[in-house]
């Protein structure tokens, strides 16, 4: 099929890859047991439910594994066909469709965005310069990462009731605090106004769109915006730690984060990201690699793919909804591709770097203890750290729970009978003894700073 035709630069230096790609399947290839361990591990400590890997070789062809549960029940286990949802790796193929509708002149990397709204639309400017198309595919634009008036009724579900009529309405109230192209700020309602114009412009809808230019061409059948019932059976379950999570829905924003997909359908994508596409396809994707703005010290930003030169050149993104992970990349020293989708949380983005170049160490899985409910019902009450802000533990069986001051409430894993940390945000807790033996302190550690609060 034309999917495994190879690129004009792939079949320049083919008599050089023969040689080339022997020795780099050699230099690069991955301790894949201490990744599989580590992952093992993260999923006891319940960090994961389930996690799908698909690793590239220099001459093309992929490995995959697999590890964990499709949900809580631990009864069918994923697969590279489970789908995931993939959040913000939806970017880079909004910026593909862009690229793609660049060179079919249809529209233009300057083009104003004003040019696209309606009339009624006050799009913000910055003395004059207006936010183009390409600030928006680069995160350059000065927009935020979210919209001022984003307010969803639920945490669980945030995107699916912000409609065009509130994006519409905050831009026309938005005021720019610096030039379009003149810093990166990542930003996702920039993203998906970039996706709304594209829709604007073809007449298609996201889907259609994602269909016409990139899931068609490249044979990829499990990518969906839209689950249908009859694949609904192969769909991950959200993950959050343990605690109750929705799959997410979005509307006007769903160029920001929307897509759903496989690990074997997102391994194709990765290969054509590697010269493995379409003549067409590959001439855009090439466009959307074509570094255009530093974004700090040994990285620099695309069409949304980020690269990092730090140890070797590597094309990456990431992303994340209310219970997936995702990362994709592409080393382009070694020729090698990673594809991770999964289901939890907890941050995967060390375990494609790691994948991609060993330089890059895999971070260590923290694990929890057993501490008996009678010993964890002494730390419970109401700790105050600051005159407006204290902290509440309570416990639930053999579980112990904190909640700050106009916060949610987050599980606290005992890392030792006096000592807990917590797995969603970077911190620990340690409850400490009066002199009469009774718990009546707490000291916070977060941010590199200690806060002590009395009960």
């Amino acid at each position: 099929m034309i999917l495994k035709m190879l690129s004009l630069r792939k079949k320049i230096f083919l008599s050089f890859l023969i040689f080339s790609s022997a020795v780099s399947c050699m230099q690069a290839q991955p301790d894949m047991q201490a990744v599989k361990k580590n992952i093992q591990q993260r999923i006891h400590e319940k960090d994961i439910l389930g996690i799908s890997v698909g690793y590239i070789h220099p001459d093309g062809h992929a490995s995959f594994f697999s590890r964990g549960y499709l949900s809580t029940g631990q009864k069918r286990r994923v697969n590279k066909h489970t789908i995931y949802e993939i959040g913000s790796v939806t970017k880079t193929f909004t910026a593909l469709i862009f690229a793609r509708m660049v060179q079919q002149h249809k529209i233009a990397l300057d083009d104003s965005i004003g040019q696209f709204l309606p009339d009624s639309v006050h799009t913000p400017s910055y003395h004059g310069q207006k936010i183009t198309l390409e600030s928006l595919a680069t995160h350059t634009s000065g927009l935020p990462r979210m919209p001022a008036n984003f307010s969803p009724k639920s945490q669980l579900n945030p995107y699916v009731d912000y409609t065009a009529r509130d994006l519409y309405q905050f831009l026309d109230h938005y005021k720019l605090k610096r030039a379009p192209g003149a810093s990166y700020q990542y930003s996702n309602v920039g993203m998906g106004l970039l996706g709304d114009i594209l829709m604007r412009v073809s007449g298609l809808s996201y889907r259609h769109l994602l269909k016409k230019y990139i899931t068609s061409p490249l044979e990829m059948t499990n990518t969906y915006i839209h689950i249908p019932k009859s694949k609904y059976s192969q769909f991950a379950h959200p993950y959050f730690y343990g605690n109750p999570i929705r799959h997410w829905t979005w509307n006007i924003l769903t160029g920001a984060g929307s897509i759903r997909s496989t690990t074997a359908d997102m391994v194709r994508y990765m290969k054509a990201q590697m010269g493995f596409a379409p003549t067409q396809l590959y001439t855009a994707i090439k466009y959307t690699h074509l570094m255009r703005f530093s974004i700090g010290s040994n990285s620099d930003i695309g069409l949304a793919w980020l690269e990092s030169t730090k140890k070797d050149t590597i094309l990456w993104h990431n992303g994340g909804t209310g219970g997936f992970r995702s990362f994709i990349g592409y080393n382009k020293q070694t020729d090698t591709g990673v594809v991770i989708l999964s289901s939890g949380r907890d941050n995967i983005d060390d375990i494609g770097f790691h994948l991609l170049d060993q330089q890059f160490a895999l971070r260590p899985v923290k694990h929890s203890i057993s501490v008996k409910p009678q010993v964890l019902a002494k730390y419970t009450g109401t700790y105050k750290l600051t005159p407006t802000f204290s902290i509440r533990i309570t416990r639930d069986n053999d579980h112990l729970y904190a909640r700050g001051t106009g916060q949610q409430k987050f599980r606290l894993y005992p890392e030792s009978k006096t000592k807990f940390f917590l797995k969603p945000v970077k911190a620990e807790i340690r409850f400490i003894k009066d002199k009469k033996g009774k718990f009546t302190k707490l000291k916070l550690y977060q941010n590199g700073r200690v806060t002590e609060g009395a009960k």
